[in-house]
């Protein structure tokens, strides 16, 4: 059987003692180091998540733009189309017309 000495009590309590303070501060201090780690994660995740919702943005602002861009140049060669059709339809009944009075004066004389 061990017999258990009291007067080492009085020197090993404090120890003891000073040893559970040692590993409650770093058991805190641990706690604090990760409660930090963890923050850091989240606002890097967060400022990633609105870099990527920006980058969303202006891609699809672009996108719409050139699709914008793409319709207007379209209306735009149709209507050119039109109006050079138009023109070449008033240049020919001008033509024809100047025409007619050439024969019809030619033809008078």
């Amino acid at each position: 059987m061990i017999k258990y000495d009291f007067a080492l009590d009085d020197h090993i309590l404090p120890c003891l003692n000073q040893l559970l303070i040692i590993v409650f501060i770093t058991f805190f201090y641990f706690i604090a180091i990760g409660d930090r780690i963890l923050t850091h994660i989240q606002q890097n995740n967060e400022r990633r998540i609105q870099q990527t919702y920006k980058q969303l943005v202006e891609t699809e602002r672009k996108r719409m733009e050139n699709e914008y861009q793409q319709k207007s140049e379209e209306i735009a060669r149709k209507w050119k189309a039109q109006l050079d059709e138009q023109r070449l339809k008033s240049q020919k009944v001008k033509f024809f017309s100047l025409n007619r009075n050439i024969k019809s004066v030619l033809f008078l004389k």
